[in-house]
């Protein structure tokens, strides 16, 4: 069962990162509640989290390296203000650093813009790979956190659902 819960968890979350629209947070939050019945790891989860993720990213951040602006054009052709996009995102890096990989977590958009952005904007990989590891671990520990003390009321609706 613990095999099983790490792998949907890490499947799931790189897909999201790779930039597939599936949501990351119910899998996490339920996999936070399993972790109280003791058949995962809470800590194993949120290991699977940052590796996902840094995979993920890792891939953004070279095409960011590689293609410079050009990729984050492509990703905010999907956005709804294509226009403005690019310009605001390298705005908001240059303003806040480093400390927008590990805050984008928790921003809708700002994740997946984040990566390819420091790669083109030349941050070195160990440099970046430190902050989006902090990231994912933040992350992972607050949504698993939220999984876990919310335990009882996920399962009473996983089983209403599953009725």
């Amino acid at each position: 069962m613990e095999h099983d819960v790490l792998w949907l968890v890490a499947l799931n979350t790189l897909l999201h990162e790779v930039g597939l629209p599936l949501p990351v947070t119910p899998t996490l939050l339920v996999a936070g509640a399993s972790a109280m019945s003791g058949s995962v790891h809470p800590l194993a989860v949120v290991a699977m989290v940052i590796v996902a993720t840094l995979a993920g990213n890792s891939l953004w951040f070279a095409a960011g390296r590689r293609y410079g602006s050009s990729i984050l054009t492509f990703l905010c052709r999907l956005s709804l203000s294509a226009d403005s996009c690019v310009t605001r995102a390298e705005r908001s890096f240059r303003r806040w650093g480093g400390s927008s990989i590990v805050v984008g977590r928790f921003i809708p958009g700002a994740s997946m813009l984040t990566p390819p952005l420091a790669g083109a904007l030349g941050m070195s990989w160990s440099r970046f790979i430190a902050l989006s590891a902090a990231g994912a671990a933040l992350w992972g520990l607050i949504v698993v956190g939220a999984g876990m003390l919310l335990h009882q009321e996920l399962d009473a609706a996983i089983r209403v659902i599953t009725l």
